[in-house]
């Protein structure tokens, strides 16, 4: 049944969407021309019986534009929210159930608008401004019109419509021709106007609107005073002040402040206009000086103690006095204003009580140590109040009671007083630990306590602890026990320690005793007495290496010794140096390069580069067997970390002639050998590369060689290390007849000790290989040896060296043979820097029993 019964509900609706889908579509000649908010328009706001709808919801106002009669139109919601249709001039109020999204409305000769869609669901109570458009209609085009004014709260009624300002500006669609307005802003005068649209573009206004307000500025004698405008407080100001933005008229000003009399003032304000009121205040006080005999208060408000000055308000007042053991006082007053005088008021009267008091045994009484005679007894006009009652009796502990005496009442006080006790403890302490002796008795370390001493006998007590001096007290003992506290001071030192330092690992002696390396802390030296410290360090010259102090407490004796060789800031590196060389004959060169970089980088360091070579087979007439050449010269620090080396030096080649030669025979040729080049200086490693430029005597060939080396910083020039690295080239003597004329090679050694003493060990490491070219019987044979092994110091200047090592021998096109090769030697260290070595191999015992070596070289 309830099915049907929605049906049958439904039926209106269908037949009407049925009809319009129906119709013919040349009827279709009404259309919507444009639909706008207003959010400002306050119709339905203003209406004090505003159109709702059935649940109670302000409707939406539609205002349909158009000269077309109310008759010809029948209107519908899509929810059925129409609620009222109202004829308007030129207008046709539709109201409207908020929420609706479509209206569907139909004209007798026009036509149909079939659900027209608006832009957004209609919001309650507000104005929704429609323009409609058909076929040879004479609808007004309608134009916005903009009105501005930046009040706020400012309200419009605009052709009999009240509108709100929004942002400072109102805006309504209207059609052409003369409007009527009105404006109505806070502070500011009615302005009625009109206003002339046109339909060619939109209109804007900004009326003048006239000010209704002005200012008060008010002054005040004295000034700090509250200052009221018709009765409203103006908060956290006071005079002098200027207020503002009042309505044009009259209006009341009251000016308040304590201790004057108030001062109403009718005060009429201009537009645009600051009206000035100055006020003298009639003084309302007196100034009043109270001489009492307690705490004054005035009103229930504390003034002061015994007496107060300062001003009070005229009329009455009440003036109290309180003291304890007192009776209260209370008076009235009054004040006349501008009357200054001096009040003394009436004093207040003491209360009085009764003590009754007995002790057993009798006793002598103290109250407020004030002696009244021996118990028993009755005292009369004790005065009120908290008092001390304090009973003594010979033989008996004293006895002190607080008690509360109350106006008229009497206290009952008995007391048995107790025996004096013949003996008391002895507490004794101490800021440390310490050792006590009481009476020239040990009695143990702090804190302790002594018993059973006689009361009244003085003992002596003796505090020790180490580090500080010994305190002797005396102290009396006490009924009920006696403490002491004994403050030891520490001990004036008789010795201290004495810290020595010194810009590099130099040796400390106080006197002749040697102490050890700087830094050293010498201790238990005697405070007041003279001593010499003397610093010693190997390299460095005795320049302020003796001072002599006395210490009177602890301090630091830094010594800054000298260099006794200039030293330098860089570092000394040593490099393997292979020459591309131009002789046909001569192969390459090799040799070892020696640079010294200076600091900082602006200075000029040195360099210094041997180099040499032998052909590895019989050269041809007239070409060199073997060549050399040294060089030396300055390195300039270009920037960082690039160098420059240029310098002078000399070469030889040493040629081979055939007999048919014009001179035949060997010979030497000496030429000068210029050379120039760059290095890398990346601190712990140097790379280099140049160019030489031989000049041969012989032929007059010039061309170019070429240098390229690496090697390691090896040191710097301040020898402040442990050891020192010993480098030499040796060269060996061979044992005939098999061996070849001689081996080179090059030997290296580290020596390590104490810093400027004697090295007591080390080690070294050998290398050599047999010239080529050999002379020998058997000129193919080939050798390499090497070697390692320690160095012993035996004394100054001398050291042995003993190490293993091996030797391989081979002809050409065979297998090498290897001989284990021990290996002793002997090193002098001269002058600290030149190094002499001597040593012998022993590497087959059948063909060669021994090898020997020498060699000469420098300590970096």
């Amino acid at each position: 049944m309830r099915r049907f019964t929605r049906f049958f509900k439904c039926l209106p609706a269908l037949a009407a969407i049925l009809c319009i889908s129906v119709m013919p579509a040349a009827a279709q000649k009404l259309t919507v021309k444009n639909c706008i908010k207003f959010p400002n328009e306050l119709t339905q706001r203003t209406d004090p019986r505003p159109v709702k709808d059935q649940n109670g919801n302000v409707c939406a106002l539609l205002k349909i534009r158009t000269t077309l009669k109310l008759s010809d139109f029948t209107f519908k919601g899509e929810r059925s929210g129409i609620q009222k249709v109202v004829p308007k001039a030129g207008e046709i109020w539709v109201y409207i159930s908020p929420g609706e999204l479509y209206i569907t409305f139909h004209h007798a000769t026009l036509g149909w608008v079939s659900n027209y869609a608006f832009d957004e669901p209609l919001e309650t109570a507000t104005v929704y401004v429609m323009q409609l458009q058909y076929e040879g209609s004479k609808e007004p085009a309608m134009q916005y019109l903009t009105v501005y004014c930046s009040v706020e709260g400012a309200l419009i009624t605009f052709d009999g419509e009240l509108g709100a300002f929004k942002d400072g500006k109102f805006q309504k669609l209207v059609a052409p021709g003369r409007h009527t307005f009105s404006i109505d802003a806070p502070l500011y005068e009615t302005y009625q106007g009109t206003v002339e649209t046109k339909a060619d573009g939109p209109s804007n206004i900004t009326p003048p609107l006239r000010p209704a307000f002005g200012a008060i500025a008010i002054t005040s004698q004295p000034a700090g005073a509250e200052v009221y405008v018709d009765d409203r407080p103006k908060e956290n100001q006071t005079t002098p002040l200027t207020v503002d933005r009042l309505k044009s008229g009259t209006h009341t000003v009251r000016i308040l402040k304590d201790l004057y009399q108030p001062v109403i003032r009718q005060v009429t304000v201009r537009a645009i206009d600051t009206t000035l009121l100055d006020v003298t205040l009639p003084t309302n006080m007196a100034i009043i000086e109270l001489i009492g005999n307690g705490d004054i208060y005035i009103d229930s408000k504390f003034a002061g103690r015994d007496t107060w000055s300062g001003p009070l308000e005229s009329g009455n007042h009440i003036v109290e006095q309180h003291k304890d053991g007192y009776h209260t006082g209370k008076e009235d007053i009054v004040i006349v204003a501008g009357k200054n005088r001096t009040i003394e008021l009436t004093p207040i009267e003491r209360m009085y009580g009764t003590l009754d008091i007995q002790s057993t045994p009798t006793a002598t009484i103290f109250i407020d140590d004030v002696e009244w005679g021996t118990t028993p007894r009755i005292i009369d006009s004790v005065p009120a109040g908290k008092r001390r009652i304090e009973l003594r009796a010979d033989g008996y502990e004293p006895y002190r009671q607080d008690v509360i005496i109350l106006d008229g009442r009497t206290l009952p006080v008995d007391v048995p007083l107790q025996e004096t006790p013949k003996t008391a403890s002895l507490s004794v302490s101490a800021n440390v630990r310490a050792y006590v002796m009481i009476n020239g008795r040990d009695a143990g370390y702090t804190p302790l306590k002594h018993d059973n001493l006689p009361v009244g006998q003085s003992v002596t007590i003796a505090f020790t602890a180490d580090g500080y001096d010994p305190l002797t007290q005396t102290v009396a003992i006490t009924r009920g026990g006696s403490i002491v506290r004994g403050e030891l001071v520490k001990a004036k030192p008789t010795a201290g320690s004495l810290h020595v330092t010194a810009n590099t690992k130099a040796t400390i002696y106080k006197g002749s005793e040697k102490i050890g390396l700087a830094p050293v802390t010498l201790n238990n030296i005697p405070f007041g007495k003279e001593i010499e410290i003397f610093a010693e360090a190997y390299y460095f010259d005795y320049l302020d290496q003796s001072k002599k102090i006395i210490l009177n407490q602890d301090e630091t004796l830094a010594f800054t010794l000298k260099a006794r060789y200039q030293p330098t800031y860089g570092g000394l590196f040593v490099s393997y140096i292979y020459d591309s060389n131009p002789v046909k004959a001569g192969g390459p060169m090799h040799g070892v390069s020696l640079f010294n970089f200076k600091g900082p980088w602006s200075r000029v360091g040195w360099y210094a580069s041997f180099r040499a070579n032998r052909s590895l087979f019989e050269a041809e007439p007239s070409q060199p067997v073997s060549s050399a050449a040294l060089n030396a010269g300055p390195v300039f620090n270009l920037f960082k970390p690039v160098s420059l080396y240029i310098g002078p030096g000399v070469g030889y080649n040493r040629y081979h002639a055939a007999e048919n030669d014009p001179e035949p025979g060997s010979r030497t040729e000496w030429f000068f050998n210029p050379e120039a080049g760059l290095a890398l200086n990346l601190k712990y490693f140097v790379l280099f590369g140049g160019l030489k430029y031989p000049l041969p005597k012989i032929d007059g060939n010039r061309e170019l060689l070429y240098a390229v080396g690496a090697g390691v910083s090896i040191g710097s020039a301040y020898h402040e290390r442990e050891g020192s690295l010993l480098i030499s080239y040796s060269v060996d003597i061979p044992a005939p007849p098999h061996n070849p004329p001689g081996f080179i090679g090059a030997r290296f050694g580290y020596l390590w000790g104490d810093y400027g003493e004697t090295p007591y060990g080390g080690f070294y490491a050998s290398f050599h290989k047999n010239s080529p070219n050999s002379q020998s019987e058997i000129p193919e044979l080939n050798h390499v040896s090497a070697s390692a092994g320690g160095i012993v110091s035996l004394f100054r200047p001398l050291f042995f060296s003993a190490g293993m090592g091996g030797y391989w021998e081979w002809l050409e096109a065979s297998d090498k043979q290897f001989y284990p090769m021990p290996e002793v030697g002997v090193h002098v260290l001269c002058y600290n820097w030149l190094l002499l070595s001597f040593g012998r191999a022993f590497p087959n015992y059948q063909i060669a029993p021994a090898i020997y070596t020498a060699g000469i070289g420098i300590m970096l």
